[in-house]
């Protein structure tokens, strides 16, 4: 990865679960277009186009911004990793909810209103999930994996 800068760099080093992040935001988002989209008589089935657009552009948004925070904190600040990336997310999901949910809404989805609600216990409530994630199975998987490849070593 020769020209990257090192703040992208980061992005896909081995130690760091951002592909894996980004994998299961976008099978989540995958399956919300599904669910929204199948819904008979709604109005993402009347515009499912449109309602793609806004959600692939609102985890564009909510991927770029947790890791461009996280990855501020980490130049920033010394500590652990998993803290500066769930203040990310909760930086990433706040901002979507309070400007760029309401800005795409407006922009790429003009059939409805949406509703945007900043509710401080279910953002702490996904960043807690993420934290679980985070220290219980991307942590726990690459200690096993060591482990397995030492004793098979």
């Amino acid at each position: 990865m020769g020209t990257m800068t090192p703040l992208f760099r980061d992005f896909f080093r081995k130690d760091r679960p951002w592909m894996v992040i980004c994998g299961g935001l976008l099978l989540y988002t995958f399956y919300d277009i599904y669910d929204h989209i199948s819904r008979p008589g709604s109005t993402f089935v009347a515009n499912p186009v449109m309602w793609i657009v806004f959600s692939l552009v609102s985890l564009i948004t909510i991927i770029v911004l947790m890791f461009l925070v996280s990855r501020l904190l980490d130049l920033v600040f010394n500590g652990y990793q998993v803290v500066k990336e769930v203040l990310g997310l909760f930086v990433a999901i706040s901002f979507h909810i309070l400007i760029s949910g309401p800005v795409y809404n407006a922009l790429f989805w003009p059939a409805d209103q949406l509703m945007f609600s900043f509710n401080i216990p279910a953002i702490l409530m996904l960043c807690g999930i993420y934290f679980f994630f985070r220290i219980a199975v991307f942590n726990g998987v690459r200690y096993f994996m060591k482990r397995k490849k030492g004793i098979a070593g």
